[in-house]
């Protein structure tokens, strides 16, 4: 039974009955929290031995004397005459109380001070004795730290983890999760969890021990469940047209003069045309857009890719206003300030696409050895389709992905 249905049974309160099992007067089994709180398990035998403790105190037995009985009861015949001696010089001293307070006269009145000075030739009546030992403040804080020690070391892991997790979350509009690292973060969390199920475990030995190495094995986690979540997000990643040049905070590629000229800032989705009947309605351009941020080491890389068909007249005007932006850059007209890149220009032709091509780093259409920056325009005569692609690497290391299209 719990130590609340015992209180009850024996009018003792929740203190005094732990107060008894410190000082070893019972000792029932008991499981341990992972913030060290025993919850104790009593039987029967224990409710009986508690109510003959309280009988022994009640006629004014010390914890000293029920402890030595019960290591042997050779010792209870001294115990007894001591605690009989102890009641005689009570009764003494009780019958000097009560003729010291005879000697005030119940039909006068007296001040504070007055009675005062008459008992005072009497003596002083003896203390009240406790059922529990007053602690110091140094072990009082001894045993509040213990707990608060084990509690921090079992969910400071789990909170840090979890805060990484939502910070590495929260740097991306469109975060994909790496599965791997989720993986990998469960395993520094293991200790955590084998504390929390520590009061499971009641048949396992040396729990104190495990306990220990699980605390320290906690406090070596908290770096590893830091950083790991970190690289838990470190891509994103969206095909969704209509979020179309809404990139990360920390993407740069709105900053690129190249992508902001080249790039439509509103995505062709859907065109009004006039149907061979003479009606003009609606019809999709079957858009493709794909986009993508990630931050393989410290230095990041992004793509972003568009392509739609258009209609005759309006698939020229696009070939044109493109072919003025390029000319522009190839002539280094949009060269105001000192650091603006000077890109290199390269043209080429596919089975499908005609391809113009403003870049830096290596010569496009062949794989890259360092930091590149690509800005790809390319156009299909026969399906008046155009192809948008910026691809930009501080990395270095990174596939750009105009080279996985087919073109």
């Amino acid at each position: 039974m719990k130590i609340k249905a015992v209180c009850e049974m024996t009018n003792l309160s929740d203190r005094t009955i732990r107060y008894y099992i410190e000082q070893n007067l019972i000792s029932p089994a008991y499981t341990e929290n992972y913030l060290g709180r025993k919850n104790f398990e009593f039987t029967k035998e224990n409710v009986d031995e508690l109510n003959n403790i309280a009988v022994l105190r009640k006629f004014n037995f010390t914890i000293q004397e029920i402890r030595d009985i019960l290591i042997s009861p050779a010792n209870s015949r001294q115990i007894v005459s001591n605690v009989q001696a102890r009641a005689r010089q009570s009764v003494s001293e009780g019958q000097a109380t009560l003729t010291a307070l005879t000697a005030l006269d119940t039909e006068q009145l007296y001040t504070v001070s007055e009675i005062a000075h008459i008992l005072e030739t009497f003596g002083k009546a003896k203390p009240l004795q406790n059922d529990f030992a007053p602690k110091s403040i140094k072990e009082t804080l001894r045993k509040m730290l213990k707990p608060t020690m084990y509690f921090l070391a079992t969910w400071l892991p789990i909170i840090i983890s979890l805060t990484a997790a939502v910070l590495s979350f929260t740097q991306y509009v469109y975060p994909k999760i790496n599965y791997g690292i989720l993986a990998l973060m469960l395993i520094p969390l293991l200790p955590s969890v084998f504390m929390l199920m520590m009061p499971k475990f009641k048949k396992l030995k040396k729990t104190d021990v495990l306990k220990q190495i699980m605390v320290l094995l906690c406090v070596l986690s908290i770096p590893i469940n830091f950083f790991l979540p970190l690289f838990l997000v470190t891509k994103s990643e969206t095909t969704d047209i209509y979020k179309y040049r809404k990139l990360d905070v920390v993407c740069h590629a709105n900053q690129a003069r190249v992508f902001q000229e080249l790039f439509p800032f509103h995505p062709h989705l859907r065109a009004l045309v006039t149907q061979p009947n003479g009606e003009r309605d609606f019809v999709d351009l079957n858009a493709v857009y794909h986009y993508r941020y990630w931050t393989p080491t410290l230095d990041y890389t992004y793509d972003v890719y568009a392509e739609w068909s258009l209609q005759e007249k309006e698939y020229y005007e696009e070939i044109e206003r493109v072919r003025l932006v390029f000319e522009k850059f190839k002539t280094k007209e949009y060269n105001l300030e000192p650091l603006e890149t000077e890109y290199e220009y390269f043209e080429t032709k596919t089975e499908q696409y005609d391809c113009w091509i403003l870049y830096t780093g290596d010569t496009p259409f062949q794989e890259v050895t360092g930091d590149y920056e690509y800005a790809v325009f390319a156009f299909n005569e026969a399906e008046h389709r155009v192809r948008y692609v910026y691809c930009r690497s501080l990395d270095g290391t990174v596939r750009p992905y105009y080279l996985e299209l087919e073109w």
